[in-house]
C-alpha cells in the first residue's frame, strides 16, 4: 500500500500522462526531447513512491536527480530549440516579406 496517498495520485496521473505521450511520440518522432524529459519525470514519480520500501536513499537520489534536475535540463532544452524553431521562421516570415516590398 502506498504512504502517502499523494503520491499515489501523482502516479495515476504520471501513467495517464506517460500513455498519452507514449502515444504521441510513436505518430511524431520529431518530440523526442518532450518525450525523454516526461521519462525522466516519470521515473521520479516512480522513485518518489518505491523509496517507502526499498533503497529509500538510492530511490531519494533518483527523485531528485533524474526525477527534477534532469527533467528540468530536458524541459529546458526542449524550450530553447522551439525558440530557435520560432526565430528562424520569424527571420524567414520578415526576409520574404520585405523582398516583396
Amino acid at each position: 500500500m502506498v504512504h502517502e496517498i499523494g503520491e499515489a495520485i501523482s502516479l495515476v496521473f504520471s501513467i495517464i500522462g506517460y500513455v498519452i505521450i507514449l502515444r504521441h511520440y510513436m505518430k511524431h518522432r520529431d518530440i523526442f526531447l518532450i518525450f525523454v524529459a516526461y521519462n525522466l519525470l516519470f521515473i521520479g514519480t516512480l522513485a518518489t513512491v518505491l523509496e517507502a520500501y526499498f533503497l529509500a536513499e538510492t530511490m531519494n537520489l533518483l527523485e531528485h536527480s533524474l526525477g527534477s534536475a534532469m527533467a528540468g535540463i530536458a524541459f529546458a532544452l526542449v524550450a530553447y530549440k522551439s525558440n530557435q524553431k520560432n526565430v528562424q521562421i520569424q527571420n524567414y516570415t520578415r526576409s520574404k516579406m520585405r523582398s516583396r516590398k
